[in-house]
């Protein structure tokens, strides 16, 4: 299923999605700018908010077609 794959490609950024936010965590530490005006910060948020987003957009069409495929098959048995 096309949807799936993309869906796990799409979790397998939540990899580097983290070791990004490890990064800016300790470029934050060694700022000395105002944390409230920080580039870094604000671009980390950005990106945290981003992969959310499109994780949770995901979440429905994968579900939907999750229920399609399981409406539409069929099991065939048979007394022996």
């Amino acid at each position: 299923n096309e949807l799936k794959d993309f869906q796990d490609e799409i979790e397998k950024l939540n990899e580097n999605v983290e070791f990004i936010n490890q990064k800016g965590a300790l470029l934050l530490q060694s700022s000395t700018s105002d944390s409230n005006d920080n580039p870094v910060e604000r671009l980390l948020e950005t990106i945290n908010r981003s992969y959310d987003t499109l994780a949770s957009k995901l979440k429905t069409p994968l579900n939907d077609s999750n229920q399609i495929e399981s409406s539409t098959t069929t099991t065939i048995t048979t007394d022996d």
